[in-house]
């Protein structure tokens, strides 16, 4: 049986669900305490839980912070190792006294989303075309601490309990049901067709700008958006010659940061960044969309796409 939870843990040791009464979590959130219980009532021989949350941090960690909390003379680290034993992993997205975080481009906490990509069928982890569990553990906590270090935090994921020998899962594959309650989770597809890019989330008058300069996308641009999933906020570097169409394709990754980001809270920018002896083509779309920019000396920490002659930042 494998059990997963994503969302907030409480400093009082409680997982603090959608509907739990911020007012009342003693009554309404779900103690880690209860949870052993319910756990103790499985008759599964092997159980896996995965917590995507902390109960300690500061800002932006996955922690809720409320006025008033019960003492509690057991701590954290205390209370999951209680959960956890033969046949029982319990794996958490940080040590007991850290935080955990999420990314917003992510639309999860980090250790969620490499969890996800995992399962799909990360390279790292699949074998024989099945999935070892010991194996995907590993390489989550190593993305988890490598996505943490990059925006200057610490998390650690930690696995409590042990499961005699391994455990081989198929690779998980969005089916029907999925793609009809997550379609904005839908990786990218495009033709050579522009039109096709109204599906990627482009706005027709910006496709119809884009057809007054080229007829139609070329293959550098659609493999870098169906392969490498530089609309879905993946890292591309893209060599190749002058007038290739690889401006294009930081153009598409820039302009696609502002739509997903559009919002009264949104603290996402895209740059674009240029040697002083680059003139951009009057048929890129940056100027007219961006207004007026200025060449940047110094490089962006997010997402770039490199062309030879320009580099685009979001």
């Amino acid at each position: 049986m494998v059990i997963a939870f994503s969302g907030h843990g409480s400093e009082s040791h409680e997982l603090v669900t959608h509907d739990a009464d911020l007012a009342d979590l003693t009554g309404t959130a779900i103690p880690l305490d209860l949870l052993q219980d319910w756990f103790s009532r499985i008759p599964a021989k092997r159980l896996i839980l995965f917590l995507d949350c902390c109960f300690s941090g500061g800002i932006g960690a996955k922690v809720l912070h409320v006025d008033t909390k019960a003492r509690s003379i057991m701590s954290t680290d205390a209370r999951l190792a209680q959960l956890a034993g033969a046949g029982r992993i319990i794996f958490t997205a940080s040590a007991a006294t850290e935080p955990a975080y999420e990314h917003r481009r992510f639309g999860h906490g980090f250790l969620t989303h490499f969890l996800l990509e995992a399962l799909r069928g990360a390279e790292e982890v699949v074998g024989g075309g099945k999935i070892s569990l010991y194996r995907m553990l590993e390489h989550v906590t190593n993305r988890v601490k490598a996505a943490a270090s990059q925006v200057g935090k610490l998390q650690n994921p930690t696995m409590r309990g042990t499961i005699d020998g391994d455990i081989e899962w198929p690779v998980f594959v969005a089916g029907a049901k999925y793609q009809a309650a997550f379609p904005s989770r839908l990786p990218a597809s495009v033709s050579s067709d522009l039109s096709s890019l109204a599906a990627a989330g482009f706005p027709s008058a910006l496709i119809a700008a884009w057809g007054g300069a080229i007829p139609s996308l070329n293959a550098i641009q659609t493999t870098a958006i169906n392969d490498f999933g530089v609309l879905d906020g993946e890292n591309l570097v893209v060599s190749a010659p002058t007038s290739s169409g690889k401006t294009m394709v930081g153009e598409l990754a820039a302009l696609r940061s502002v739509l997903v980001a559009s919002g009264p809270c949104s603290c996402y920018r895209s740059r674009l960044l240029s040697p002083t002896s680059v003139v951009i083509s009057r048929t890129s779309m940056v100027p007219s969309v961006f207004g007026r920019w200025k060449p940047l000396v110094k490089p962006m920490t997010s997402r770039r796409c490199f062309g030879a002659n320009t580099i685009l930042a979001s």
